[in-house]
């Protein structure tokens, strides 16, 4: 092999390796969330109503979930809501808390680190009428793990309407936009091997 084919050969694997890298990546994660302002906390949210009656809110995380990047409305784990006692009692959930955390194994920003994570706080209001929708919004919906940037998607808005039955659970899903953007180190590759295309591009029309 000539040295400018070896050179041709080497800008080739380098633009290659930098346009694999830029391209789709995949996205490892799993969740889990938090109530505050509630009796019970943790990821239980448990209210009295004004009649006596009660209502359960619970975040179910997710468990290990894996999407090719970009992905649309992935789930980031789900709001299970039940109340029981009278019909028309009323339920206020306006100023209980969430947190959500995602704790993400790829990508990771830096090699040999503790495995990442990000946590976002949102909080409830409601509709005071009695069986009133529960809308959970984030002042920023949106947060990012390294590379991987999530927007929570519904215009960061969660509406949950509680249930007009008592004992019947009504699930709804917290959802993400999510996406990968190559880190510098990648742009600065994909660049070394469109140079090297262009030197050995004009080495073989000197030649």
């Amino acid at each position: 092999m000539s040295k400018v084919t070896r050179q041709f050969a080497i800008a080739i694997a380098a633009l290659g390796l930098g346009t694999t890298s830029a391209a789709a990546q995949t996205v490892d994660y799993s969740t889990s969330g938090s109530f505050t302002g509630c009796a019970v906390v943790g990821s239980v949210c448990t209210l009295t109503g004004s009649l006596g009656g009660t209502a359960t809110l619970t975040f179910v995380g997710s468990g290990n979930q894996s999407f090719g990047t970009p992905i649309s409305g992935a789930t980031l784990g789900t709001f299970q809501l039940q109340s029981s006692g009278a019909l028309n009692d009323a339920f206020d959930f306006t100023g209980v808390s969430f947190t959500l955390t995602v704790t993400q194994s790829n990508p990771v920003a830096m090699p040999n680190t503790a495995t990442p994570s990000a946590s976002i706080t949102g909080g409830f209001s409601q509709n005071p009428i009695a069986g009133g929708p529960i809308t959970l919004a984030f002042g920023v919906p949106t947060f990012n793990i390294g590379p991987a940037i999530y927007s929570i998607v519904q215009g960061s808005s969660l509406p949950i309407r509680l249930p007009s039955t008592g004992g019947i659970t009504q699930t709804t899903d917290l959802q993400a936009n999510i996406n990968v953007v190559p880190e510098p180190s990648t742009y600065a590759l994909l660049a070394t091997g469109i140079a090297g295309l262009g030197l050995v591009a004009r080495r073989r029309r000197t030649a």
